[in-house]
């Protein structure tokens, strides 16, 4: 197996100074038992199926791997992506997604979702797309979230599975709507920048 590329991105770094008592990790699939867990804010798009990832600082919510899974009818391709990101104490989420994969209209971004460590000081979510005749390449992107933290961790590796030489256009996407101002250091940077102000 041929490893193309791994991204390691420290993404949604919140300036929220607040502090909160410690409390361990935990990831939790939604359910009907579990919904009053879901987030507020007017971007909201969790639904039964998604994760939830929680410390003691913020709140995220990972789409589900039904091949179905649609945010809504102009988000879609969304398994495996971050929908809703937010801090305990603003509880209000305006993220619309964020694809670490690149954004999908047709096919599955994500086939497989494993919590690998769903408990303690750090917890740690795997999503997988295995490869397939239109893709033949997998991808498998791992969400870390540590106590005390106010930031997700995402690594995404892509990886060859066959024995012929693969390329593809390497993206990741986000989407915000409404008053997004990108403020951005200029020349090449390991960071972006962007600023809402809701």
């Amino acid at each position: 197996m041929y490893k193309l590329l791994t991204k390691f991105i420290v993404l949604f770094c919140l300036l929220n100074t607040s502090f909160l008592t410690a409390v361990a990790g935990e990831i939790i699939q939604i359910t009907a038992a579990t919904r009053h867990l879901i987030p507020k804010g007017k971007k909201v798009d969790a639904i039964d199926g998604d994760w939830i990832l929680k410390n003691d600082k913020v709140v995220v919510v990972i789409a589900g791997a039904a091949p179905d899974q649609k945010a809504n009818r102009i988000v879609q391709g969304i398994q495996g992506a971050v929908l809703d990101f937010t801090s305990l104490t603003a509880n209000n989420n305006q993220l619309v997604a964020y694809y670490p994969q690149d954004y999908r209209l047709d096919g599955i971004s994500t086939d497989k979702i494993e919590a690998v460590k769903a408990h303690g000081k750090e917890i740690i979510l795997k999503c997988t797309r295995h490869s397939t005749v239109e893709e033949p390449y997998q991808s498998e992107t791992v969400y870390t979230l540590r106590e005390g933290e106010k930031f997700l961790r995402i690594k995404t590796t892509h990886s060859n599975t066959g024995k012929n030489a693969v390329s593809f256009y390497l993206a990741d996407k986000i989407k915000l709507d409404n008053d997004i101002i990108d403020i951005s250091l200029r020349g090449n940077n390991n960071l972006s920048f962007i600023y809402k102000k809701y």
